[in-house]
């Protein structure tokens, strides 16, 4: 769990960008935030990441991006323990489980096809 968490923090810090989606879901944050769940909805129609950032902000009283990078940060360390976890239990050794702890967060180092 700690090295799925320092490979998560340390892939988040390198590679912080926002896609247009990643716009949007702030925006329907803050329409949230302020209350109005209609307005949210007209700027992105799927509001269950949206509303997991406003509820993080309003849990944690950080700015809406702050929230996404700190949610996006716990997800992704979800998401390393999920896919090392079984690779251990499989009789993988520390290399191969330090291994499949970077192939599950590449998705975070990979080039946007935006910036290409």
């Amino acid at each position: 769990m700690v090295l799925a968490a320092a490979v998560s923090l340390v892939l988040s810090a390198a590679g912080v960008y926002m896609d247009n989606d990643g716009v949007e879901y702030l925006w329907a944050a803050h329409a949230i935030l302020g209350g109005d769940r209609r307005a949210a909805f007209l700027i992105y129609q799927w509001l269950f990441y949206a509303a997991l950032i406003a509820l993080m902000s309003a849990l944690t009283g950080l700015a809406a991006e702050s929230s996404a990078h700190l949610l996006n940060t716990a997800l992704t360390a979800l998401r390393v323990v999920a896919f090392i976890r079984p690779v251990g239990e499989c009789g993988g050794g520390a290399g191969a489980t330090i291994a499949a702890a970077f192939i599950s967060a590449k998705r975070l180092v990979s080039i946007p096809r935006s910036a290409w």
